[in-house]
């Protein structure tokens, strides 16, 4: 006699939220990290005019060239298919085109705000922290 196996619903949405959890959770650790760096880099690239103002964009862009040897790379160390091979790319992706996005919002803030707060006594970090980054959370 043949056995029937009855799965019920509950079962199901667990397993789903295995696999959305197992997708998603390396993406958005990805794109968190990439946004922090970001900042820091749009928040030294707008206060200093000298620094080039698209050095981020010029010096990350990347290649068929490159893509190949990254794979080549990461072939040799047996870290294909894993979190390392899907988190390295998604921050060398989202690092330029969040500070291509960002950049006119972070130059939009006054100077006025920050120099008060350096005269208050906060270092660059707390203005950036404290100041910048509240400011820039509609952006």
């Amino acid at each position: 006699m043949k056995k029937i196996i009855l799965y019920s619903p509950f079962d199901l949405s667990i397993n789903a939220i295995k696999v959305l959890s197992l997708l998603y959770l390396p993406l958005i650790g990805s794109k968190a990290f990439s946004l922090y760096l970001s900042i820091y880099s749009l928040y030294y690239q707008s206060k200093n005019k000298a620094y080039s103002k698209m050095f981020f964009l010029e010096h990350l862009k990347l290649t068929n060239e490159e893509f190949q040897k990254s794979r080549y790379i990461l072939e040799s160390f047996d870290l294909l298919n894993t979190y390392f091979a899907m988190i390295v790319p998604g921050i060398a992706f989202c690092i330029p085109t969040s500070i291509w996005l960002l950049k006119a919002y972070f130059e939009k803030i006054p100077v006025e705000l920050e120099e008060a707060a350096y005269v208050d006594g906060a270092s660059r970090i707390d203005i950036l922290t404290k100041i910048i980054a509240p400011l820039s959370t509609p952006g």
